[in-house]
């Protein structure tokens, strides 16, 4: 696990999956048959959403995968970040046609921490990360399974991210929200 300030505090794992591989797995096998909606469309590439509820099988196993890092003290710690009951988590898969480029942002303030775990193809981009004056930084490397997260406790987490290959990009995007906001992830 890595622990990053540069430009803002990230951490960084090489496997969400570790303790449920066969999640992994399914979430392959089903990229392609999700309800997906499209979100927007940019420069004429599209971005679909699909959104977990209870009801899908998946939802309790996901979970479980982002509890074991919320509940983890030194991340929780690290991020500054608050986890109990009271909350409510989020899951979405975000498919992204080739070209798709979402521009620079900071995730809504409902978001307290947000996880993405990069899925699908084998090679990517990851997530583009930029100080408060917008200028880049880094860009988080893309790895299959790998969890890139932070918190939305500050006017500082600008990131964005692009699509640079020949075919769909699959993200899973977690998202930690206050109880009361349940809402659509856009």
């Amino acid at each position: 696990m890595n622990f990053g300030a540069s430009p803002w505090k990230n951490v960084i794992d090489d496997n969400f999956f570790k303790n449920d591989p066969m999640l992994y797995k399914i979430l392959m096998k089903k990229k392609e048959t999700y309800d997906y909606i499209v979100m927007d469309t940019i420069q004429g590439a599209t971005k679909f959403v699909y959104t977990f509820t209870e009801k899908d099988l998946e939802y309790s196993r996901l979970c479980k995968c982002f509890e074991e890092y919320l509940y983890n003290d030194k991340i929780r710690d690290f991020l500054n970040v608050e986890y109990d009951k009271t909350n409510y988590l989020s899951f979405e898969i975000v498919k992204v046609e080739p070209d798709y480029c979402y521009p620079i942002h900071i995730d809504h303030e409902r978001k307290k921490c947000t996880a993405v775990v990069y899925l699908y193809p084998q090679e990517s981009s990851g997530t583009v990360l930029y100080d408060s004056n917008e200028e880049y930084s880094r860009t988080s490397k893309w790895k299959q399974k790998r969890v890139f997260m932070f918190t939305n406790n500050s006017e500082e987490t600008y990131h964005s991210y692009h699509n640079d290959t020949k075919t769909y990009r699959y993200t899973l995007n977690a998202f930690l929200l206050d109880a009361d906001t349940r809402f659509v992830t856009n």
